[in-house]
This record gives structure tokens, C-alpha cells and sequence, in this order.
């Protein structure tokens, strides 16, 4: 994971609220986004996901972590090749939204 010849971006958002973990791995499978490991470690989860466009393409992983008190996410993306890093981060970010849409809708007012 922590090779240093791969390329590597962080970045971080705000969620409404810390996501059910197998609420979160689903909605990454759909997207053909696959969590490898998952856990809590103190007041974080840790996910590991991985993806690759085709047999032969480029190994996509992320780790992402997510805040239970703060609902802060930071995910680290990891690539050989950095520019293949924006396609990927536009899948992963789409992906948190809609994980955004789903927890809204979820959401019934009384």
C-alpha cells in the first residue's frame, strides 16, 4: 500500500453523517469499487477499497477514513501512473455523493 513509487493525492469532505459500513461498500460495488478491508481503529473506520478499468488496466486504491465524532472523510488515492488520478477521484467523489442522496432520501420528516 505504502510503495513509494506510486503516485498519491489526498483529499477530504464533510459528510451529514458517518455511513452504515455495509451501506457505504455497496454503493462503491456498483460502481465496480471493491472494499478489501474495513474497520473501526479509536474514533475512525478505515476502508481500503481497490478498482482497475480493465484486466489489463492501471490498480486504482483508497483509503479512506472517516471520523465518527467529526464526520470528517479524507481519502487517499494511490496510482501508478498520476495521471490517471483525476478520472478516479471523479468516480470516488460522484460515488460520495450519491452516497450523500441515498442518506437523505432515507430521511423521513415528520
Amino acid at each position: 500500500w505504502q510503495d513509494a513509487e506510486d503516485s498519491s493525492q489526498l483529499w477530504s469532505t464533510k459528510l451529514d453523517s458517518v455511513p452504515q459500513t455495509n451501506v457505504l461498500i455497496q454503493l462503491f460495488m456498483k460502481r465496480n469499487i471493491f472494499c478489501l478491508a474495513s474497520g473501526e481503529q479509536g474514533n475512525s473506520r478505515k476502508y481500503y477499497f481497490y478498482a482497475r478499468e480493465s484486466k489489463k488496466g492501471p490498480l486504482f486504491m483508497a483509503e479512506v477514513t472517516i471520523s465518527i465524532q467529526t464526520c470528517n472523510l479524507s481519502v487517499v488515492l494511490r496510482v501508478k501512473n498520476p495521471d490517471d488520478i483525476p478520472g478516479f477521484q471523479k468516480i470516488f467523489s460522484e460515488t460520495l455523493y450519491c452516497l450523500e442522496e441515498e442518506e437523505e432520501s432515507e430521511t423521513v420528516e415528520l
